[in-house]
C-alpha cells in the first residue's frame, strides 16, 4: 500500500507540472541529510502556494524516502562462485542466449541455469550444486570468456529474505466543506526525486528552444514560459510544447471529486490520457522521419563465420575448377532411390560425391591434412571427417561426418539428413562442429555454378560443387562423333598454397571426378 501510494504521487506529480506550471516553479535543493550519500545527486523539491484549486479536497505531505537494505541471508553463508566451464576445444568465450533462473530462485544440483553460444555450438550449462541464485552477473547477450562468473549461488537450502524498500505515503486531507470558497486554498508539499536536476524552462525567465519550438508554441497559443522542460540543459523541445498543450484541451475527469483511494485512479486516468496524446504526436513525427537502421549482432554462427573468413583472408588461396558430368550417377540414384537400406531418408546426389571426395583423399593424404597450431608443421589425418556446409536461420553452421572411410552411401546419407536437422533448430553439438579434415559446400542446392571457396582453417583445402544442369555435350562413339545430352556440374576447389601445390590439388580434382563419371570403383568400395 505504501509503494502504491508513492508510486501515485509521483505519477500524479508529473502530470501536474504538464497541466499547471506552478509545481514546475518550485526551487530544487539537494540533501544529502534526508537522502544519504548514496543520493546526493538527487533533488529534493517542494512548493507550497495559495490560489485556484485544481484539485479541490487534497493535500499532499510526508515525501517519499528511498532506501534500501541488504537482503538477509540467514543460513545461506556459503557463497559460491559459478563459472563458466570450458564448452569445447579451443573456445574461448561464449554468447549468454538466455537465463532459465532469477536472483533469489531456488536451484537444484544438475538444474538448468542458462544456456551460451559458443562459435560451435549451443550448450545448456547446469548448476553444479544446490542453492539459491543470488547474484546474476551478466545480462542475455553478453559475451563472457571461459572461466567468467555467471553467477553467485548461496549454498544450504535456505531462501534469502527479500530486499525491503520502503516509501513514504501521500496522505490525502479533505478541506473543510464550510471554508470560505473566495479565499480556499491548498497547501502542498510533495517530494520526489529528479534525476540529474534538469531545469525547468521558466528558471530565470529564459527559454532555450529552436525557432521552430517557439513558432509552434505561438501557434498553439501556449505560453513557453510555461512549459516544463525534459530536453538536455532544460532545452524545450517540440514535445514538451505539444503535451501541454495537449493536457491543457482535456478535463481531467475524476480529478476534482478524487477522494481516498480513488485518487489512485484519477492519477492513472490523467496519466493513460496525456500519454495517449503524446502517442498521437509521435505517429506523425515516425511517418514523416526516416526508418532506423536494422542492426543485427554478430552472434552464434554469424559470429563464428566471421572469425573463420577473417582467417581466410590471411591464407594465400588457389583455385582449381572442372565440370563433371553426372549421367552415372542420376542414373544409379534412381534406381537406389527408396531402399530399405535408406530407413526412409531421401537419397540425394550429395553422399555419393561426399564419398567419392573420400576415397580421393585417401589418395590424396596431403590435402587431408591441418596446419598446426604452432604454424611450423603439417598434420595429415588418419581418418577423414568431411564438414558439410548448411545454410541455417542463424547462420552458416559446418557440422562434419566422422569417418567417412567407413562409412555406406546410405549412411552417409542418413548422418547428412541428422546433422541438418540438428543445424536448423540450433541443437549441434561441440564435437559435431570440430575436427572437420575437409569441407564440401553444396551452393548448387541455391544456385550458382562456379565459385572461389575461402578455407576453413585450419584445414588446408574446399570443395564447392554447383548446380547440375542439362546441356550438350560432343561423345566419341563406334559410330564416330555424335552430340547427347549431359548432366554437368560445375566444381570449384580451393587450397592454402602455403602448403598445398597446384600439381596436387588438381590431382586430387582429377580423382574425384573419375570416381564420379566412372562409378565402378566407388561401388566397390560401398560398405
Amino acid at each position: 500500500m505504501l509503494q502504491r501510494g508513492c508510486r501515485s504521487g509521483r505519477r500524479l506529480l508529473g502530470i501536474l507540472r504538464a497541466r499547471y506550471p506552478l509545481v514546475a516553479q518550485s526551487t530544487l535543493t539537494a540533501d544529502p541529510a534526508i537522502y544519504g550519500q548514496p543520493y546526493q545527486n538527487i533533488a529534493v523539491f517542494s512548493r507550497s502556494w495559495e490560489g485556484p484549486n485544481p484539485l479541490t479536497g487534497f493535500s499532499f505531505s510526508n515525501p517519499p524516502s528511498f532506501s534500501s537494505a541488504a537482503a538477509s541471508s540467514a543460513g545461506l553463508t556459503n557463497l559460491k562462485e559459478f563459472r563458466l566451464a570450458q564448452t569445447g576445444e579451443g573456445i574461448q568465450e561464449c554468447e549468454l542466449v538466455r537465463w532459465y533462473v532469477q536472483e533469489g530462485d531456488e536451484i537444484e544440483e544438475f538444474g538448468r541455469v542458462c544456456e551460451v553460444q559458443s562459435d560451435k555450438a549451443t550448450i545448456e550449462i547446469t548448476s553444479p550444486f544446490s542453492g539459491v541464485i543470488k547474484t546474476l552477473k551478466h545480462a542475455e547477450g553478453d559475451t563472457v570468456p571461459v572461466g567468467g562468473v555467471l553467477a553467485e549461488i548461496a549454498v544450504e537450502r535456505s531462501i534469502s529474505n527479500p530486499v525491503e524498500e520502503s516509501c513514504g505515503t501521500i496522505d490525502l486531507i479533505s478541506t473543510s466543506s464550510e471554508s470560505d470558497s473566495s479565499n480556499d486554498s491548498i497547501k502542498r508539499t510533495c517530494s520526489t526525486t529528479l534525476e540529474n536536476g534538469n531545469p525547468t524552462s521558466q528558471e530565470k525567465g529564459k527559454v532555450v528552444t529552436s525557432p521552430a519550438v517557439r513558432r509552434l508554441a505561438q501557434e498553439l497559443n501556449v505560453d513557453i514560459l510555461k512549459v516544463f522542460a525534459t530536453g538536455p540543459g532544460g532545452r524545450v523541445t517540440k514535445g514538451d510544447v505539444m503535451a501541454y498543450h495537449e493536457a491543457g484541451l482535456e478535463e481531467i475527469p475524476g480529478a476534482a471529486d478524487a477522494t481516498g483511494e480513488a485518487a489512485d485512479a484519477a492519477a492513472e486516468g490523467i496519466e493513460h490520457q496525456i500519454d495517449q496524446q503524446k502517442q498521437k504526436h509521435h505517429k506523425k513525427e515516425e511517418q514523416i522521419s526516416e526508418k532506423p537502421l536494422h542492426v543485427i549482432p554478430l552472434r552464434g554462427y554469424r559470429r563464428a563465420m566471421f572469425k573463420t573468413m577473417t582467417t581466410a583472408a590471411s591464407i594465400p588461396h588457389f583455385h582449381f575448377c572442372d565440370e563433371v558430368n553426372t549421367n552415372v550417377i542420376i542414373d544409379i540414384r534412381s534406381r537406389l532411390q527408396g531402399s530399405p537400406a535408406l530407413k526412409g531418408v531421401k537419397l540425394t546426389y550429395l553422399p555419393f560425391f561426399i564419398k567419392a571426395a573420400a576415397l580421393a583423399l585417401a589418395e590424396n593424404p596431403s590435402i587431408n591434412a591441418s596446419i598446426a597450431s604452432t604454424g611450423d608443421a603439417i598434420i595429415q589425418h588418419a581418418h577423414i571427417n568431411i564438414g558439410v556446409a548448411v545454410a541455417t536461420p542463424f547462420g552458416l553452421a559446418v557440422p562434419n561426418i566422422k569417418h567417412v572411410e567407413q562409412l555406406s552411401i546410405a549412411e552417409i546419407a542418413r548422418e547428412i539428413s541428422r546433422l541438418q536437422t540438428a543445424a536448423m533448430n540450433n541443437q549441434l553439438k561441440p564435437e559435431e562442429v570440430s575436427g572437420a579434415t575437409f569441407t564440401l559446400s553444396n551452393i548448387g542446392a541455391v544456385g550458382g555454378t562456379y565459385a572461389t571457396p575461402l578455407i576453413n582453417s585450419p584445414e588446408v583445402a574446399i570443395m564447392a560443387l554447383g548446380k547440375i544442369q542439362k546441356v550438350p555435350r560432343f561423345t566419341t562413339t563406334g559410330n564416330g562423333v555424335t552430340v547427347e545430352a549431359a548432366n554437368i556440374m560445375n566444381v570449384s576447389f580451393g587450397a592454402d598454397h602455403r602448403v598445398v601445390d597446384g600439381a596436387t590439388l588438381a590431382g586430387f580434382g582429377v580423382a574425384w571426378k573419375t570416381l564420379i563419371e566412372d562409378p565402378g570403383r566407388l561401388i566397390l568400395e560401398l560398405r
